[in-house]
């Protein structure tokens, strides 16, 4: 592309597969799920499905307030877990997936009573999108990026996973959209650069990334 151009805007990633790493948590989840439905397990299906019930009943509470409960929650539920017989004798890192997989549970259906769920929140974000759009105008030029890394393929790839959190409702698969823009990003600077690079370089690109989504 020519030196002082723009990269391109992303298409809508509405039909592309999820990244490894969300693939990995999805087979975790649906194991966790399959362990719930033992009888053994009958008493944490149980307090999932009440707090879940509860807290998208509760319109009293702001989000603040139910934030913090569902912290206290997921607390409680990993002691509940780690004391389990089912998953006392499992190494740390499947109790790690074990708790992942209830915040998936509880996220994906508080997603709309915690995600822009007041007036000041949508406010905000709608405030942060009228300014995001005010900056279209910023190329690679102004914002210093050498001509070497200004790959437009790889920054599409880029900005298609930053669009995609949108696509996702609990906040570990949105950071792992996050967490795959800023590979593909660091992947296309090393190639330029014969892995001669660091946050100067990066930094850039990753705004580039995040404006020309509008995330």
């Amino acid at each position: 592309p020519a030196a002082n151009a723009a990269p391109p805007p992303a298409a809508a990633a509405t039909t592309a597969p999820p990244p490894a790493a969300a693939a990995a948590s999805s087979s975790s989840h649906h194991a966790f799920l399959a362990k719930l439905q033992q009888p053994a397990a009958a008493s944490l299906s149980r307090a999932l499905k009440s707090f879940v019930r509860h807290a998208s009943a509760d319109k009293a509470r702001s989000v603040a307030q139910l934030a913090e409960l569902t912290q206290t929650f997921f607390r409680d539920t990993e002691e509940a877990i780690a004391g389990h017989a089912l998953w006392r004798d499992e190494p740390p890192e499947a109790l790690e997936r074990a708790c992942d997989a209830v915040e998936k549970v509880v996220m994906s259906r508080l997603h709309d009573r915690v995600f822009l769920a007041d007036a000041a929140e949508r406010a905000a974000d709608a405030a942060l999108g009228e300014r995001l759009g005010f900056l279209q105008f910023v190329d690679a030029d102004h914002l210093g990026i050498p001509p070497a890394v200004r790959d437009a393929h790889s920054w599409a790839n880029a900005q298609r996973e930053i669009c995609k959190m949108a696509l996702y409702r609990t906040p570990r698969d949105k950071l792992v959209c996050v967490l795959n823009c800023c590979k593909l990003i660091n992947s296309s600077i090393a190639r330029a650069s014969a892995g001669e690079h660091g946050a100067d370089e990066f930094f850039p690109v990753r705004i580039a990334a995040a404006q020309f989504c509008g995330a």
